[in-house]
């Protein structure tokens, strides 16, 4: 779909607009997700997900809290991070969209990792933007 921004000359055409839904999953262990809401736009290489979604039967899951299933994967040479809400009342949880690949990691203050044990029961919701190489 092209798209044009401020005059419909070439020069103002966007030509690679898209919105959807995608699909998180949990990386590593046992465990469900329920997802409530996971949806993208991409504007050229810019994509901007929301997600919220409830965590299940992770209680003896002891990996780190990593999500994969974004829609495109994140650029080669770059990550991103965004604050995140979750059921825990842990203060400073935040994601990053790691670098080469298609996963979130949940992370508490000083960058340490959440386990899907400590988050079992619980629900995750944040919004996060990155880019990718295509």
């Amino acid at each position: 779909m092209s798209i044009f921004i401020g005059g419909t000359g070439s020069a103002n055409e966007l030509e690679d607009y898209e919105e959807g839904s995608w699909t998180p999953t949990i990386a590593s262990g046992s465990g469900s997700l329920s997802v409530h809401k996971a949806t993208y736009t991409k504007i050229g290489r810019a994509v901007f997900i929301q997600f919220y979604f409830g965590i299940n039967g992770t209680g003896s899951n002891s990996y780190n809290a990593v999500f994969t299933g974004l829609p495109f994967a994140v650029q080669g040479n770059g990550w991103t991070a965004a604050q995140v809400n979750t059921g825990l009342s842990n203060a400073g949880i935040h994601c990053r969209a790691s670098q080469g690949s298609s996963q979130i990691d949940i992370k508490t203050t000083a960058d340490n990792a959440l386990t899907f044990a400590q988050l079992n029961g619980t629900w995750i919701l944040s919004g996060i933007h990155y880019f990718t190489d295509s």
